[in-house]
């Protein structure tokens, strides 16, 4: 089964279970997770994204929400798609779910 033919109801489901506040530290840590995997500093992260030092700790402590374009180039840069910088590792992925199907 595909990733796209899991009901959006489930993963709305999924999404709703965290607040705001929890989704915004949750989309931090796994920016940061991501960036240390590559190497990069937050300061080469800001350059290759071609915004501020501060903006990125900002993002990575959970303190500000990129916009929707930063968010997208943010995953571009560090190599996934969007919506894993939003997965809890702590509870199945999609794909998961997808396979217990």
């Amino acid at each position: 089964m595909w990733v796209d033919e899991i009901s959006p109801l489930s993963y709305t489901k999924r999404m709703k279970a965290l607040d705001p506040l929890q989704l915004r530290k949750l989309y931090g840590e796994n920016v940061k997770a991501l960036r240390l995997e590559l190497g990069l500093t937050q300061q080469e992260l800001a350059d290759r994204l071609k915004i501020s030092q501060p903006y990125v700790a900002k993002i990575e402590a959970g303190l500000a929400w990129p916009y929707a374009l930063t968010f997208s180039r943010i995953a571009d840069v560090l190599g996934v798609i969007p919506s894993v910088l939003l997965h809890d590792s702590t509870k199945p992925a999609l794909t998961d779910i997808a396979e217990s199907v």
